[in-house]
């Protein structure tokens, strides 16, 4: 099952605009990554088209216009993938709004897939 443990929904961060991981460190080679973003809409009562927002990493639009009410099997949470993203030191992620409420970020998982080693 790839779905998440019902905890990772349990809280998030309203109005992120910007997160920043360092991945790699002094004299690593880049690498590529496998990312994994949980989203919540808010409330159970909220209707799709209340938060609207496109997914930036690395400053490249990866994902347009994202509804986490829509996106999900429930309705209400979203786990949204994005794969084979390169990183050379550090990963960034961007939530850029579009319509209605700021993003709610539950999570973010990174996994690396591939290193230059």
């Amino acid at each position: 099952d790839s779905r998440p443990a019902s905890w990772v929904y349990s809280s998030s961060a309203r109005g992120i605009k910007r997160c920043t991981v360092p991945l790699r460190g002094a004299g690593d080679r880049p690498a590529r990554y496998s990312l994994r973003l949980y989203f919540t809409s808010g409330s159970t009562d909220q209707p799709p088209g209340q938060r609207i927002f496109d997914v930036h990493v690395q400053g490249q639009v990866v994902l347009k216009n994202v509804d986490a009410a829509k996106a999900g099997e429930d309705g209400r949470t979203a786990m949204l993938e994005i794969r084979s993203v390169a990183v050379k030191d550090q990963l960034t992620i961007e939530l850029v709004p579009k319509a209605g409420s700021q993003p709610m970020l539950s999570g973010i998982e990174v996994s690396e897939i591939a290193a230059g080693r």
